[in-house]
């Protein structure tokens, strides 16, 4: 009963926060971290789905406008481009589902930084070249960390390769225009499991609850302005891909799109609604 009600609060409180920091000067900066999580979770969307249609995923860029593309060869195109909205807005209920509960917030929030790691090291990169190049510098830290009585000359000489491997590592994704996904998948996933790790549970708890409300807002957020960019352009969207593959108007699948987003969040917080009801019924 006092779980759920407060449970509630938090989700509240996370709203009226949200609300409040849009308002100041500087909001959207604050907000840059949460954009550009749901970008990442937006493009996973694009490439689970890619791969679960028998198709292959060829890279993903993260850009610091928190735009992306995800380069998904084969599969069902329809899938595929549906899936990035769709996908945020399911992950963002089902988040916001989740979070009723404070016992699993950190449970979560370190699921959560396992999956943007995961993302990072298998999506962002081109080939396994950028894979590769991480397990061998991941190798040579571990190796330096847990045999402290290497001789000198070795340490000397895996330190020597640490760096040259990190450089290349960094040159590599700077030509591929991969090195700011990498800077932010590394990052998020840092934030995320320090979250887990050291937060209380009760501020653990207010966290998930902030990333959940932002993950639902971004994904109405980011439907509204592909629907006035399908309307009033043809620039590049996954709209407009529909169109390419279907010849239906992108206006359209950005009309429709919306309209699920907002049957998916609707039901969502009838779920968790009635979950908080049962736990503290009324008299």
């Amino acid at each position: 009963m006092k779980e759920s009600k407060g449970s509630f609060k938090l989700l509240l409180l996370a709203s009226l926060a949200t609300l409040f920091i849009n308002l100041i000067p500087q909001g959207k900066l604050l907000l840059y971290p949460f954009n550009l999580f749901v970008t990442y979770v937006h493009e996973t969307c694009h490439a689970l789905v890619g791969w679960l249609t028998l198709g292959s995923v060829s890279g993903m860029t993260i850009n610091p406008d928190t735009s992306g593309v995800t380069y998904v060869l084969g599969g069902s195109a329809i899938l595929t481009y549906s899936a990035g909205y769709l996908g945020s807005t399911i992950f963002g209920a089902l988040l916001l589902i989740l979070c009723h509960k404070e016992e699993t917030a950190k449970k979560i929030l370190a699921a959560l930084a396992v999956a943007v790691l995961a993302v990072t090291v298998f999506f962002i990169g081109v080939g396994y070249t950028a894979f590769f190049l991480a397990v061998v510098l991941s190798l040579i830290g571990l190796l330096l960390f847990a045999k402290p009585d290497l001789s000198q000359s070795l340490k000397v000489a895996l330190s020597a390769g640490g760096a040259a491997t990190f450089f290349t590592l960094i040159a590599f994704l700077a030509i591929t225009n991969n090195l700011f996904g990498w800077i932010a998948g590394l990052t998020l996933t840092a934030v995320l499991f320090l979250a887990a790790k050291f937060l209380p549970a009760r501020a653990a708890h207010f966290f998930l609850s902030f990333l959940a409300i932002q993950s639902c807002l971004n994904a109405l957020v980011d439907i509204k302005t592909l629907w006035f960019i399908s309307a009033a352009s043809s620039n590049h969207s996954d709209a407009q891909g529909m169109y390419t593959v279907t010849g239906i108007p992108a206006i359209f699948w950005a009309t429709l799109w919306g309209f699920i987003s907002l049957v998916i969040l609707t039901v969502s917080l009838f779920i968790y609604h009635r979950a908080a009801t049962k736990m503290f019924p009324r008299k």
